[in-house]
């Protein structure tokens, strides 16, 4: 029990994550395309170790995700900031991005639904970034933290998954506001079995494994059986940490600066 998992978690837990996004998102990704993190901040620590180097460039819309440029600027690399305005409903605009990149770029950073703004960006704009990262050779680095909270009658979030993804998409993902396991850092990534095999040496050196009493009660199948159930984060002035079901409807608004 006390032992380390492997490196990108348990098996277990990768094929039953696989499954879930799989069936989310309705095409297959197998176990090998994803690996389990110590939360969702760790998954953007690690791909940015690993898709790029001090001096390089990331295109980060801005407002931010705060945690997102501190990692960036500590490990050396440049956050480009792509301003997102109140005319445009707070999207980021693929034109401008593309004026953005340099020879140092060597990604483009979306977060959707969006923390700090709320913005829910739509399936075409995501699609178009992604078509614009794959034509400049750059990473497109996709955080989904709180996908669960979209409303499923709007559809798909996007169909990247369905495209030749694995070239250049990193998707990380957060099990914190979804499962309201905040406190036992678990996250998860999806990308290319290339780009795990070089992502496993950087979570060698930084933590080894994430931690395993998280992994082991979501690595049954019955507990990841599709899309998962939203789950809203209390009120102000409730109990601190009593997770309650949200109703369907639009994406919670996450708080300025909440942690991933």
């Amino acid at each position: 029990m006390s032992g380390y998992t492997e490196i990108g978690g348990i098996p277990e837990l990768k094929e039953a994550y696989a499954g879930e996004v799989s069936q989310f998102y309705q095409t297959r990704v197998s176990s090998e395309e994803v690996f389990i993190t110590a939360g969702c901040n760790q998954a953007f620590f690690l791909s940015m170790l690993t898709l790029g180097k001090a001096g390089d460039e990331i295109i980060l819309p801005a407002p931010y995700y705060f945690n997102n440029r501190m990692t960036l600027e500590m490990l050396g690399m440049t956050p480009v900031l792509l301003p997102c305005r109140p005319k445009t409903g707070m999207l980021p605009e693929v034109d401008i991005a593309e004026m953005l990149i340099t020879p140092q770029t060597r990604g483009i950073v979306l977060v959707t639904p969006n923390n700090p703004s709320g913005t829910v960006y739509p399936s075409r704009l995501i699609e178009d970034f992604y078509r614009l990262a794959q034509a400049k050779g750059l990473y497109l680095i996709l955080d989904e933290t709180y996908r669960d909270f979209l409303n499923p009658d709007q559809g798909l979030p996007h169909h990247l998954l369905n495209l030749s993804w694995q070239e250049n998409l990193v998707q990380l993902y957060s099990f914190s506001k979804s499962f309201a396991l905040a406190g036992y850092r678990f996250g998860a990534i999806s990308a290319s079995s290339k780009f795990l095999m070089e992502l496993v040496k950087v979570m060698d050196c930084a933590a080894i494994c994430a931690p395993k009493l998280a992994q082991l009660p979501l690595g049954h199948h019955d507990v990841l059986p599709g899309p998962v159930r939203p789950i809203r984060r209390p009120a102000r002035g409730s109990e601190r940490g009593a997770a309650v079901s949200a109703p369907a409807g639009p994406a919670a608004r996450p708080e300025e600066g909440e942690e991933e």
